[in-house]
């Protein structure tokens, strides 16, 4: 059980959605349920919203276009975390970095 942070490419061959298709390009390495413990250091606290929108059964998918929020916001959450945790955001941001630069990316955050 967990979230997973995944760096994918969704390509569409026709019009509906049906029809898209999405490849992974790169992911945050943590066990378990790491992800989920390390977004609770800042979720409800009301500094986080976009991090507060991830849920450990569902899924989050973020564009490009919102990235300039989502790297805000793990600014906050590496300062909230324990030093142990900070490579862990690190991750985070470096993805999130990559898909700004590239807008056929998203970034998923990926509930059990």
């Amino acid at each position: 059980m967990g979230i997973d942070v995944i760096l994918a490419r969704r390509t569409r061959t026709g019009t509906g959605p049906r029809r898209a298709e999405v490849k992974e390009v790169d992911f945050v390495a943590a066990s378990g349920d790491v992800v989920e413990r390390i977004l609770a250091a800042v979720w409800d606290s009301g500094r986080t919203p976009m991090l507060d929108r991830a849920d450990p059964v569902g899924d989050l998918i973020l564009t490009s276009a919102e990235m300039d929020q989502l790297r805000a916001e793990l600014e906050i959450l590496r300062e909230a975390v324990p030093a142990r945790d900070v490579s862990v955001v690190e991750a985070m941001l470096r993805l999130a970095r990559l898909c700004q630069e590239h807008p056929d990316l998203e970034i998923w955050f990926q509930g059990d």
